[in-house]
């Protein structure tokens, strides 16, 4: 997996990357976020922040239609 955070390229396992994730994860927990996304084995970090998690579901389906896989947190009341 070929990670792309802030123009720069590092490449990691699979075993890594999810641990990459799960980190990122912990880290904006309680928040909407759109984490990266990720297509063709590239994973383009991201930090694009949303006021409320329906937007953030709807822009989640707009890069799924692109073709990409979105890794994201959601706050839930």
């Amino acid at each position: 997996m070929i990670v792309l955070i802030n123009s720069h390229t590092y490449k990691m396992g699979k075993n890594e990357f999810k641990g990459f994730v799960r980190e990122l994860k912990k880290k904006f927990k309680r928040k909407n976020i759109i984490l990266g996304i990720e297509k063709n084995g590239v994973f383009e970090c991201r930090k694009d922040g949303f006021e409320n998690p329906v937007e953030l579901l709807d822009e989640v389906q707009r890069w799924n239609r692109k073709g990409y896989k979105c890794y994201y947190v959601r706050k839930l009341v």
